[in-house]
């Protein structure tokens, strides 16, 4: 059962949501970036450590 939107759902909750849902992506945005970067470093260690490769699921291939 749906209740039509009031207006203090269009001038109140719709905005208020639309300003979080942003806060959100902007709290996103340096994690996305952290977390690429250390895959990308990871990788290189792996791949140094292990004497060349690929590095990214070179492991598992071998493993299976």
């Amino acid at each position: 059962m749906k209740r039509p939107l009031r207006p203090i759902d269009r001038l109140v909750k719709v905005p208020l949501g639309l300003v979080w849902f942003g806060v959100l992506a902007i709290l996103a945005i340096p994690v996305l970036l952290y977390m690429t970067g250390l895959f990308y470093v990871v990788g290189r260690v792996r791949a140094l450590r292990s004497g060349g490769g690929s590095g990214q699921g070179a492991s598992r291939t071998e493993a299976a």
